[in-house]
């Protein structure tokens, strides 16, 4: 993990391994996976109550790509304040 804010990456469970393996053994854990994305067919991050919950980011010039996409549970949207890029 690389440019995180001030050791947010010790206050947040992550993993890092080939993507569509650790999908699979999240999703075997009771883990809904979803993509998170700005715009399209994606549902607001408080539409999500009472499930355990896992986030794939893709990178910010291509996002997520296509075979991930395809494993995902759904696309989720985190509302960002106005005038934010």
């Amino acid at each position: 993990i690389s440019k995180v804010a001030l050791g947010a990456e010790e206050l947040v469970d992550w993993k890092v391994g080939k993507i569509g393996q650790v999908i699979d053994e999240l999703k075997k854990a009771g883990y809904k996976v979803y993509g998170l994305e700005i715009g399209g067919e994606v549902i607001k991050i408080n539409q999500i109550h009472g499930q355990k919950v896992a986030l794939v980011l893709g990178n910010e010039i291509e996002g997520i790509d296509q075979i991930t996409r395809s494993k995902l549970d759904g696309l989720i949207e985190i509302p960002m304040a106005k005038n934010a890029h």
